[in-house]
C-alpha cells in the first residue's frame, strides 16, 4: 500500500512531502510536479542504504549514499549510480579513501559503459 503526506498541486506531488512505497522503500523531501525535486533522503529497504542530497526529475545528482555499517560514499551520482568523477568513501573508523569513478567502455558492440572506483589516497583516523 502506498502512503503519502504533504502538498499536491494539480493532482502532483509538490513541495514537501514523504512517499512511501509497498516493498519498505521511502522518500522524504521536496517535489515538484510530481517528481523528486532538490533536497531529499530515499531509503532503499532492499539495499539497506539511504540517498541523501539533492534531487532532480526524480534522479539523485549529488550527495550522501550511505550505508547501514555507518560507511558513506560522497559525490556525484548518474543514473543512480556513481557518476564518473572524484570522490571520497568515509567508513566509521574515522578513515577515508579518496579517488574517482572512471568510465570505460563496455565489452561488445552494444555493451553500455562501466564505471569503476580507482582508489587514491587513504586518511587513516586521526589524519581523515
Amino acid at each position: 500500500m502506498f502512503h503519502t503526506a504533504g502538498h499536491w498541486k494539480e493532482g502532483l506531488r509538490e513541495g514537501h512531502g514523504t512517499f512511501k512505497y509497498p516493498n519498505g522503500d521511502w522518500y522524504k523531501g521536496t517535489w515538484s510536479g510530481g517528481k523528486k525535486s532538490g533536497d531529499g533522503t530515499y531509503f532503499s529497504y532492499s539495499g539497506s542504504c539511504w540517498y541523501i542530497g539533492s534531487w532532480t526529475e526524480s534522479v539523485f545528482t549529488s550527495g550522501e549514499w550511505k550505508f547501514k555499517d555507518g560507511s558513506c560514499y560522497k559525490g556525484a551520482f548518474a543514473d543512480g549510480k556513481p557518476a564518473p568523477g572524484e570522490g571520497v568513501f568515509l567508513f566509521p573508523n574515522g578513515n577515508r579513501q579518496l579517488g574517482k569513478w572512471v568510465e570505460a567502455k563496455g565489452e561488445g558492440e552494444d555493451a553500455p559503459p562501466t564505471v569503476f572506483w580507482v582508489g587514491g589516497d587513504l586518511l587513516v583516523g586521526h589524519e581523515a
